[in-house]
């Protein structure tokens, strides 16, 4: 009776063994260690062992996979030439002083949106994305009793004939990635990601500079058209330093750009001698321009893991900037007899000149992969 007693207790106890040591290894009790080099664990046991903090990182590479991502922005854009009016402080007459005024644009909404296909097994991926981004500002200033406004090229003698100026500015900006990228470092914590494809951009502001006398019956308006589109090489590197839920990113890319500038300046002027307006232009031939840029951007995100895929919220700030993306003309005027002031614009120079475009703000961003 006895030993059928003892017999009965061994048999349940070893059947009952495996799952007090799953228990304890999920609770961490001390003497673990010792009992596995005791016991063999079961498969399950294993298998739970053998799950990586990083196991949502790497998830997409482990099956063939899609992925598409949709990101809200707060983008600042901004160029070297939004200057747009003078001040001109006239008193007294022989110590003028000039107060050139630009425009600051805010943060304007735009969108970014894309999808990855990741190859089973390989930690390759390829992946394309698009980034919008349009909208207008602008900014105006008062010339008063003793002073008055001008555009840029218009301050001289006899050009005192507008107290009022305004200006306005609308950029718009659109980029277009097409990618391959691998991911080196796959299981770890901190991982890499060299990617490498073509980005085609196009890049347009267009500025516009209006002054008027106090009874309006006197005017002036220009506006300048500058545009840029190409593609080129662009090459880059994502970092992610990787938790099991929280990851943090880093990414940088370069690109070199080759593509169409086209320019063009209208003007039209409004005076009692010309009540209907005289419509001017000046322009320049389309040329080929070689635009290098970088973008970068800094985050953290979650992720949230489901049974058929993963749903990802990122956030942080990114920025872009294209070298010599946006053109313009500086006017060089002469003085003109004081029957001519306000017939029009008259130069005797027109100088050539690039600024940069850049736009930079924070984002918020949705991935989903399945």
């Amino acid at each position: 009776m006895k030993t059928s007693l003892v017999y009965s207790l061994t048999t349940i106890a070893a059947l009952l063994m495996p799952s007090v040591l799953v228990r304890a290894d999920n609770f961490q009790y001390p003497g673990l260690n010792d009992l596995n080099a005791l016991f063999e664990l079961p498969p399950v046991l294993e298998q739970a062992k053998s799950v990586r903090l990083v196991e949502v990182a790497d998830a997409p590479y482990s099956n063939s996979r899609r992925e598409f991502f949709a990101s809200f922005l707060l983008l600042k854009p901004g160029s070297g030439n939004l200057e747009y009016g003078t001040l001109v402080y006239p008193l007294p007459v022989l110590t003028p002083h000039w107060e050139n005024q630009a425009i600051n644009p805010n943060y304007s909404p735009a969108f970014n949106i894309g999808a990855a296909y990741f190859i089973s097994d390989t930690y390759n991926d390829l992946r394309t994305s698009w980034t919008h981004l349009d909208t207008a500002d602008s900014a105006s200033f008062v010339g008063g009793n003793n002073n008055f406004a001008g555009p840029p090229y218009l301050i001289g003698p006899g050009a005192n004939a507008y107290n009022f100026g305004s200006g306005s500015v609308n950029f718009r900006y659109d980029a277009v990635n097409f990618e391959a990228g691998h991911l080196f470092r796959a299981g770890r914590p901190f991982q890499v990601r060299v990617l490498g494809g073509v980005q085609y951009v196009s890049i347009t502001q267009n500025m516009t500079g209006t002054f008027s006398s106090d009874s309006s019956i006197n005017s002036q308006t220009y506006t300048t058209n500058s545009s840029f589109s190409g593609a080129g090489p662009r090459v880059g590197v994502n970092t992610q330093f990787s938790g099991r839920y929280f990851q943090f990113v880093g990414d940088m890319a370069a690109v070199a750009l080759i593509g169409t500038q086209e320019l063009n300046q209208t003007f039209n002027t409004v005076s009692p001698n010309f009540p209907g307006g005289n419509p001017q232009s000046f322009s320049s031939p389309n040329g080929t321009q070689v635009v290098p840029g970088l973008d970068s951007k800094l985050g953290g995100s979650y992720s949230f893991p489901f049974r058929r895929g993963i749903f990802k919220i990122e956030a942080g700030y990114q920025a872009a900037i294209y070298i010599v993306a946006v053109n313009s003309y500086s006017l060089g005027q002469v003085t003109t007899p004081l029957q001519m002031q306000d017939a029009g614009v008259f130069f005797a120079t027109a100088q050539h000149e690039q600024s940069n475009f850049f736009a930079h703000g924070p984002y918020l961003s949705s991935t989903f992969s399945f």
